[in-house]
């Protein structure tokens, strides 16, 4: 059964469960449990947002940065019927497909892609995760389809994986021209480890939205898994 998220509190969401009753609910009275499940849950279908408990300001930018394909839908305290019908029917044509199966988050980070028989070239990334990442390129950009190898930098540590090119796209409101990767050999120790990562940088920006965001490091105790290489 697909996931809703609503965020509300008080004895009013008695009604708009209700009406959520084709799915599974999940609940959130703080901004602590919602950027918990946002962050923990991969088969959100969409979030609901009821007036009532407070948000940071400017946390429904922030998950719009972070989650730009999640849809979100703002319901008044107290709902009317037919409120709630339309949010229903909105709900409805969705498809839990619509959002990515690994949260990605958006460092101000540099990529090295080395390719075969060729020097090693610099991007700007964005939109890292723990199954690939997206890399600006204004062009020409690598062929769909083309394999390498791939450093990012952090601060200090680096990521080094293999990588597939899938494919290019023009600039968005989201993202600017570039393309995207695959992570091709990475364990699956150091893609838990690179999900972690990314879970705990979107709960920082969900619950501290006016902070910049801080590229990660990792405790000198933290033993790094394959892939990863102390700076």
């Amino acid at each position: 059964m697909d996931a809703v998220l609503l965020y509300a509190g008080g004895p009013e969401t008695r009604n708009t469960l209700a009406a959520l009753d084709a799915y599974r609910v999940l609940e959130a009275g703080t901004p602590a449990e919602l950027t918990r499940l946002l962050a923990g849950e991969p088969d959100i279908l969409c979030l609901v947002i009821q007036e009532g408990p407070e948000l940071p300001a400017g946390f429904l930018e922030s998950l719009k940065a972070s989650f730009p394909v999640l849809s979100v839908y703002l319901l008044p305290a107290r709902p009317s019927a037919g409120e709630l019908g339309d949010l229903a029917a909105r709900i409805a044509p969705l498809h839990r497909l619509e959002r990515r199966g690994k949260p990605r988050f958006d460092w101000p980070l540099r990529g090295y892609l080395s390719l075969a028989g060729a020097q090693e070239e610099a991007y700007d990334l964005r939109a890292l995760s723990a199954s690939g990442a997206f890399l600006q390129c204004p062009g020409p950009c690598p062929q769909t389809g083309s394999r390498g190898r791939l450093r990012v930098l952090f601060q200090n540590f680096s990521l080094q994986t293999g990588y597939e090119v899938l494919d290019t796209r023009r600039a968005s409101s989201n993202l600017p021209d570039g393309f995207g990767v695959r992570f091709t050999d990475l364990s699956d120790e150091a893609r838990s480890r690179l999900d972690r990562i990314v879970r705990d940088a979107l709960v920082r920006a969900l619950l501290e939205p006016e902070s910049d965001p801080q590229v990660p490091t990792l405790g000198d105790d933290e033993l790094l898994p394959g892939g990863f290489q102390p700076l």
